[in-house]
């Protein structure tokens, strides 16, 4: 039934506008907690809150927290294989303020998502580049600088 919804993802965006004792009562529904553990309940419409509401931000703490609780086993992964393919869910983390991106990162869903798109090739190529391009300047700057000897 959570494959064929398509407006349930935005529905979990209402869920999370409402007050935080709703949670509960939003839980015991049947098949809620088995759909926030599905991928299809994540969207584009996740990235676009983090920066279209930040005053939301707790709500959005909450969200993540409450799939890392529910996601423990192997829907995990495809979860968060669906929320790496969020372009730019993380950059959008990152317009986050300084106290709230800490306590996104400390959640454990979000710091294996990181970890996971760390690891991607691009990633790796990215530090690999990064680092050569550091130690050709570092060289640069040493052979620029460096006083001469002349006897």
């Amino acid at each position: 039934l959570a494959a064929h919804l398509k407006l349930a993802p935005s529905c979990v965006g209402t869920i999370l506008d409402t007050a935080s004792t709703v949670w509960s009562d939003y839980l015991a529904i049947p098949g809620v907690q088995e759909f926030l553990k599905r991928p299809e309940s994540v969207d584009s419409w996740l990235q676009e809150r983090i920066v279209n509401n930040p005053e939301r931000i707790e709500a959005i703490i909450a969200y993540f927290k409450l799939i890392s609780k529910l996601s423990r086993d192997d829907k995990e992964q495809q979860l968060l294989l669906e929320l790496a393919k969020q372009p730019k869910l993380l950059a959008n983390m990152l317009k986050l303020p300084t106290q709230a991106i800490d306590r996104i990162v400390s959640i454990d869903i979000v710091s294996s998502l990181i970890e996971f798109k760390s690891e991607q090739p691009l990633a790796s190529l990215a530090q690999a580049l990064d680092c050569a391009f550091m130690c050709v300047l570092v060289g640069t700057f040493l052979g620029a600088t460096w006083p001469y000897y002349d006897p």
